[in-house]
């Protein structure tokens, strides 16, 4: 195999492996990331204190806005920060989580 055809297998590789990594990291995170980040945040909210109904708040909100909230704002809510919400989240994700938040509350009793 000449020289020049290894150099390019070689290069295609490369740039093969570097755009598979960078698909992944900006990917949509894991419901488990998500529901993990969720309950950081209801435990930083305070509403909640019991940790089963942190579980299961957490649970109930990750199913309900897993398909609705953006990619960047399930990045966000993963990260488990909540000043990083309420200053990056887009308004169309705040209102989705907002009303799904709701009805998982009231769900809890």
């Amino acid at each position: 195999m000449p020289r020049w055809v290894k150099t390019t297998l070689v290069a295609v590789a490369v740039v093969s492996v570097t755009l598979a990594g960078t698909a992944c990291g900006t990917g949509k995170p894991s419901k488990d990331q998500v529901k993990a980040g969720a309950e950081k945040i209801i435990q930083a909210v305070g509403r909640v204190t019991d940790a089963d109904q942190i579980a299961q708040l957490a649970d109930c909100l990750t199913e309900g806005i897993y398909e609705v909230v953006s990619v960047e704002g399930l990045s966000h809510i993963a990260k488990g920060d909540q000043r990083t919400i309420m200053e990056n989240l887009s308004e169309a994700d705040l209102t989705q989580i907002n009303a799904v938040g709701e009805s998982c509350e009231d769900q809890l009793g």
